[in-house]
């Protein structure tokens, strides 16, 4: 499991620095004496402390944001069980948080896939999902081996059935509700997604070997009959798949166009995107390639999810937005399994210098840590924290339970001197 990051250090120090300054009104305290003075505010820090510490174990988070205004747009959507080719495009463009990812292990900050509904069927312009196989409860699992990659996710703004992971799905754990399996290592909620919410995962490196390949041959026969001669044209007769992939990803690449303005003028969207308009976004591209290979008899699926996130160098963790919903594309090889392939054209590239940067990534870290503290955790995950902050910091609190003693004893030692020096001098002057 992820254990706490570094990140959360300063907000407990702010927490206890505030309880400090609210518990020292009128320090010292010159009529009593600055040593009882001192006592005094210690004792009402301590109480105030324990206070904070069972408020936030146990009274609820409110659904309030950490700042009134958002940097971002307001519409979100995500990938559902149907896709309508043509009608997102410039939808997604919105800079609104989806989801944000803490990731630890082996994986490629250049290559993020978060995959999650895998589409089977394409009937007259739409990508059809097939139905989910079976629940599972809070856990899920396939095989025995441990992923590579780990991560936790936290979600929000969130109205999409289904659960995003990285590459290979090994395990996914949910704290609260229920999971549902599907086809092509696909995960989904049991029950209608909250505005908030969190999940652990993890992953393996390696193309996925599961799905039967028969299930990601259909096509329409008009489809098959316009397609079929440009796969030709473009493929050849290779035996291979895995050559046919790339010869036609290439094809694409260098004859179509990145647009994601570009609206449908009738009749199907890929023979419009392949023989007329010739250009288009991701659900062009990847619906035009995988429907090119099933023309010449290849299992190929179009996966729906989101790709790369904006990374957060100050709380080491990735922003997924609306923006980057993403639609590509797995061809199967056999013996080898199910490879990812992407015919879409890049679309940006992020940056990530200059102060703007800096500031807009320490809000957004601000937005993360109370979304994730104050508004995400159940009362099973406030128990693990705090179980989890003894454990780490349990050197922090050993300390400061000797230094509690130690000031102690020396207001003590202190304070017997000053009487015995006093019945000295009393002595004295008799």
């Amino acid at each position: 499991e992820m254990c706490i990051r570094d990140s959360l250090l300063p907000f407990f120090y702010f927490f206890a620095l505030c309880l400090f300054l609210l518990s020292m009104p009128g320090f010292p305290a010159v009529s009593v004496g600055a040593s009882i003075a001192l006592r005094r505010h210690l004792r009402l820090f301590a109480l105030y402390f324990t206070i904070f510490i069972v408020l936030f174990l146990v009274l609820p988070r409110p659904a309030l944001r950490l700042f009134p205004f958002s940097l971002a747009g307001t519409e979100v959507s995500a990938y559902g069980d149907v896709l309508q080719i043509g009608e997102s495009g410039a939808r997604y463009s919105s800079k609104k948080p989806i989801f944000r990812a803490m990731i630890e292990g082996d994986f490629s900050k250049d290559s993020l896939y978060w995959r999650g509904v895998v589409f089977s069927s394409y009937r007259k312009g739409n990508w059809i999902a097939l139905p989910c196989l079976r629940e599972t409860g809070q856990k899920l699992h396939w095989g025995r081996g441990a992923g590579r990659i780990r991560g936790r996710v936290f979600a929000e703004n969130y109205f999409s059935p289904y659960v995003y992971l990285l590459d290979v799905p090994v395990a996914v754990y949910l704290p609260e509700g229920s999971l549902k399996a599907g086809p092509g290592r696909a995960v989904l909620l049991g029950e209608n997604p909250k505005e908030r919410f969190s999940y652990r995962f993890e992953s393996a490196r390696g193309p996925l070997k599961d799905g039967d390949p028969e299930l990601y041959l259909q096509l329409e026969p008009e489809l098959r009959e316009s397609l079929r001669p440009l796969a030709l044209a473009v493929a050849g007769n290779s035996p291979d798949p895995e050559s046919a992939a790339r010869k036609i990803k290439g094809y694409l690449l260098e004859n179509y166009r990145y647009d994601p303005e570009a609206r449908g003028a009738g009749g199907d969207e890929v023979l419009n995107f392949l023989f007329r308009s010739r250009r288009g976004y991701c659900e062009h591209f990847a619906t035009a390639f995988v429907l090119l290979l099933r023309s010449i008899g290849i299992p190929a699926r179009a996966v729906g999810g989101f790709r790369g996130g904006d990374f957060n160098p100050y709380g080491k963790f990735y922003t997924v937005r609306e923006r980057d919903a993403h639609l590509w594309a797995e061809v199967y090889v056999p013996d080898r399994g199910w490879l990812r392939f992407d015919p879409t054209p890049t679309r940006r590239v992020a940056s990530g210098k200059g102060p703007i940067f800096a500031l807009a990534s320490l809000v957004e870290l601000l937005s993360f840590e109370w979304s994730r503290y104050f508004l995400s955790y159940s009362m099973e995950e406030q128990l693990h924290l705090f179980v989890e902050a003894l454990l780490k910091w349990k050197y922090i609190f050993l300390f400061s339970l000797f230094l509690v003693f130690a000031l102690r004893f020396a207001f003590k030692y202190r304070k017997k001197r000053r009487r015995s020096g006093s019945r000295r001098l009393g002595h004295v002057s008799r």
